[in-house]
């Protein structure tokens, strides 16, 4: 009987784990919202689910998608320390990182959804367009104006 429990419980499991996503994405609702609105409730939805989007981000360490947001992170953080005496990074040079290494995945992912037309040329003209690029330049300047 309790054999029969368990392997129903862990039968149903990935059934509550999917339905449990399903809720959770319904608050990700952003159609009505400004932009602003989207990114504070975006945050405010993490909070809420902190422990299950932790546990969620920690299984996904495993994957290519993160082996390559570590990378490009890692590169750009070594190309910003690169002439720095003092090894450390603002909060806000960390997001901007953060920030630059994700949209590059996201990018990434529409360019192969959308069949890869454009060049990788092309696709690093816009994202340093609309990425503003330049403000990564400008950070490592600041850093390496600090010796």
């Amino acid at each position: 009987m309790l054999l029969t429990v368990i392997l129903s419980f862990e039968l149903r499991q990935p059934d509550l784990l999917a339905y449990s996503l399903k809720e959770i994405a319904e608050e990700f609702h952003f159609a009505d919202s400004n932009f602003e609105e989207v990114h504070l409730k975006l945050f405010n939805v993490g909070l809420k689910y902190k422990r299950l989007l932790s546990q969620l981000f920690l299984e996904e360490r495993d994957s290519l998608r993160y082996i390559i947001r570590n990378e490009l992170t890692m590169g750009l953080k070594q190309d910003i320390l690169s002439d720095d005496i003092n090894p450390s990074i603002s909060t806000s040079s960390e997001i901007g990182i953060a920030a630059f290494a994700g949209a590059t995945l996201g990018v990434l992912n529409w360019w192969i959804e959308n069949g890869m037309t454009l060049s990788g040329e092309e696709v690093y003209k816009e994202i340093k367009q609309v990425l503003n690029w330049e403000h990564l330049e400008k950070i490592h300047d600041e850093m390496a104006a600090k010796e």
